[in-house]
């Protein structure tokens, strides 16, 4: 079940810095947020989003707890998140993705994985 109560509860966790620091960064009234907060409302859909790439997490989990992806798929997310540039256009060469366009010849030939 989605509670105002709970998504606030879920996003103080997450924050990492103050929420009129994370208003000015992403382009969010601060008086408007407040106003929502101290009402035990959600914030305006644009807000959610704008809230939830602020903590890197989806809107689905600051509004349900539940992550959008299974455990083995946080994994394999988990391990190529800071990988370098290489290794992440070897990565799509072998998932068959379209380039990126900054791998410049990477991922050709032999696989470096």
């Amino acid at each position: 079940m989605i509670t105002p109560y709970m998504f606030w509860k879920r996003f103080d966790r997450l924050k990492r810095e103050p929420l009129k620091d994370i208003c000015s960064r992403h382009g969010i009234r601060y008086d408007r947020l407040l106003h929502n907060r101290s009402d035990c409302r959600l914030p305006k859909a644009e807000d959610l989003f704008a809230l939830s790439n602020a903590v890197g997490v989806s809107v689905e989990y600051l509004l349900t707890g539940r992550h959008p992806y299974n455990a083995r798929t946080r994994r394999i997310i988990a391990a190529l998140e800071g990988q370098d540039e290489e290794v992440l256009c070897e990565v799509e060469r072998l998932l068959g993705l379209a380039s990126c366009g900054r791998c410049d010849g990477a991922g050709k030939g032999e696989s470096t994985l």
